[in-house]
């Protein structure tokens, strides 16, 4: 990426594909650019076929959601449904990968983390990260296929009350809501996801790819129906919202943090 920031960084080493966003200054929060580094970096690995990927956050957080101080400018329509589809190309990259795709969640995951994190095939979480969906208290709405796979996870109930209401829950609760797969002391989450990922690499490849397809199937066709409905309901909440500061039809609380 000569001549631009490494906002998304890519390693392959011991058959393990590591994609890591890097804004550890502003939490990873999202802007466009790393969007695009990492729908790169999803497609990069896609065509290195590993065994297994891991989707993790530099610094102390995973993702605290869109960047609040981006400033966007002006934008057509057609390039705001550009940015959109980008945002959802990371669900459906990892959807199609024949690897697992692990997410290594500390600290924040909200907004756009949390849709990053939750897209992935096995969510690991610190005890003391956060989760949280604040979209609609900003008048924006979600993506990523979000509304489909809530759904789908949690029920029609559960999932209407964690995106209208909009609180933020801990990760012992989203394991307990069956939106996490393994919750680990503060501090052990890389030597888990270490233990994770070696084990996953030493299964055979093509029954992993086989049993990931096989389940993936049974949401392939709501997810796509859902995608294209959220591209048109962030596309009115962007016109209706433009004080919001976002591109993506979406935001977070924290601004990308503090500072």
């Amino acid at each position: 990426m000569s001549g631009a920031a490494e906002l998304v960084r890519y390693e392959l080493a011991d058959d393990i594909v590591h994609v890591t966003l890097n804004r550890p200054e502003r939490l990873n929060a999202v802007i466009p650019a790393l969007v695009t580094q990492l729908v790169s970096a999803l497609r990069r690995a896609i065509d290195d076929g590993p065994a297994v990927a891991v989707l993790q956050g530099a610094g102390t957080s995973f993702c605290s959601g869109f960047d609040l101080r981006y400033e966007r400018g002006e934008r057509t329509e057609q390039e705001h449904r550009r940015q959109i589809d980008a945002v959802q190309d990371v669900t459906r990259l990892i959807r199609r990968a024949d690897f697992p795709v692990v997410s290594a969640v500390q600290g924040f995951a909200l907004g756009n983390g949390c849709e990053f994190a939750l897209a992935a095939d096995l969510v690991v979480a610190e005890q003391d990260a956060t989760f949280g969906f604040p979209e609609v208290g900003w008048g924006l709405s979600v993506t990523g296929g979000v509304s489909q796979l809530l759904v789908q996870a949690l029920g029609l109930h559960r999932a209407k009350e964690m995106l209208l209401v909009g609180e933020r829950f801990g990760a012992e609760q989203a394991q307990a809501w069956g939106l996490v797969n393994r919750v680990v002391p503060t501090g052990k989450l890389d030597a888990y996801v270490r233990e994770l990922t070696a084990e996953l690499a030493g299964r055979p490849r093509e029954a992993v790819a086989r049993a990931k397809r096989a389940l993936d199937l049974v949401a392939a066709g709501p997810l796509e129906a859902s995608l294209v409905v959220e591209v048109e309901h962030a596309l009115l909440s962007g016109k209706s919202t433009e004080t919001a500061r976002t591109i993506t039809g979406f935001t977070t609380e924290s601004g990308g943090g503090p500072g």
